[in-house]
């Protein structure tokens, strides 16, 4: 089979992964990454997709293999499952929890933003009272000077 230069940069993503079998067998590891290989597979086949949104999707697969892989009971026979039920959580949260923003471009979003930068930001003020005049300044030079004078070199 072969792959587009996407699908081959995530496939390596999972192949590089450490953590999807450090715990497990050889035989549990290799389920597991050839699932995770399929489903990114299946999440790239669209070229026209964005990147980002396939990097979310890549990135819920990996965290769906990461998570049956911490699984206590887990086997070469169900930690599919367990990867299944997980990225369904995860895709769950990922939609739940995804705000849509508008792009910066936009004329809703240029108003709004030049209003509070507007009330956010005061001119500066400086009052001279406040600052340090420099005789306070030359009183700690002078009084530096006069304990110089005074020690008593031995």
């Amino acid at each position: 089979m072969s792959y587009n230069e996407r699908q081959q940069r995530m496939i390596e993503r999972i192949y590089e992964d450490e953590r999807l079998h450090e715990n497990l067998t050889d035989t549990t590891a290799t389920v597991l990454i050839e699932w995770a290989t399929a489903q990114v597979t299946d999440a790239t086949n669209d070229p026209a997709q964005p990147d980002a949104i396939v990097e979310a999707q890549v990135q819920a697969i990996r965290k769906a293999a990461r998570m049956a892989t911490r699984v206590a009971d887990v086997t070469s026979k169900n930690i599919v499952d367990h990867a299944e039920t997980f990225l369904l959580e995860v895709r769950s949260t990922q939609a739940s929890t995804s705000v849509h923003t508008p792009p910066v471009d936009s004329p809703s979003v240029i108003p709004s933003l030049s209003a509070q930068k507007a009330q956010a930001v005061q001119p500066v003020e400086h009052n001279v009272d406040k600052t340090i005049d420099k005789r306070s300044q030359t009183w700690w030079r002078r009084w530096k000077a006069r304990f110089r004078s005074r020690r008593k070199d031995v």
